[in-house]
């Protein structure tokens, strides 16, 4: 499954394009090897949620959201696919973009992002935004198909309702540009996790928190 997910395939394209074919087979839920074990490291950094407030950004299908909501946080969420918006069906969600987020600032307790960064060209505006709504002492926990899997090629795939297999845009950030952006926004980087498969890493997910 990891290496299915992982190939090279001949049509990439845009992320609301993709996701908009996408969103009616999305569950809401680590439906494969890749995203379970992205969930694992997502979840083992996240902090307390009860009565918090948490914003889930590019939601997709509300999984941490959900998650979210089920440990009695205060769930917002937004995301660019109005598409996946409507399959996830998460309460106070709207459509926005990472890089322009409609929440004032220092209103959020926990800003969650998952597998959704590495669709943006440039990460500095999104990371910006998510800092500038994050409360100080809040937590800032974010994941992506690893850089090194990026520089060889690989993107995240799924096989649409008209039968063909398409991957989804992807564009290369490295740790040293990310920690860069992080601590630019007044955030500090308190965890890394580099999961690996086969010896190589295949996913980057961090934890900051705003000083």
């Amino acid at each position: 499954m990891l290496r299915r997910l992982f190939q090279r395939k001949p049509r990439v394209l845009p992320s609301v394009e993709a996701y908009a074919l996408w969103a009616s087979r999305y569950p809401a839920e680590a439906h494969n090897a890749f995203m379970r074990l992205e969930q694992e490291a997502m979840v083992s950094m996240l902090p307390l949620m009860a009565e918090k407030v948490v914003l889930d950004v590019a939601c997709g299908s509300g999984r941490y959201a959900n998650y979210a909501s089920q440990q009695g946080a205060n769930v917002y969420a937004c995301d660019n696919s109005m598409d996946m918006l409507l399959v996830g069906q998460v309460a106070k969600s709207v459509v926005a973009t990472m890089e322009y987020l409609p929440y004032t600032n220092a209103s959020v307790d926990v800003v969650i992002c998952g597998l959704a960064i590495g669709h943006l060209p440039n990460v500095d505006g999104a990371i910006g935004e998510m800092a500038r709504v994050i409360k100080q002492g809040g937590y800032m926990v974010v994941s992506d198909v690893h850089p090194y899997q990026t520089q060889r090629g690989a993107s995240r795939t799924f096989t649409a309702d008209d039968g063909r297999t398409y991957a989804v845009e992807h564009y290369l950030h490295t740790l040293e540009h990310i920690q860069q952006v992080t601590n630019s926004n007044g955030l500090h980087l308190t965890e890394l996790r580099e999961p690996h498969y086969q010896g190589n890493p295949i996913l980057l997910a961090w934890q900051a928190t705003k000083l």
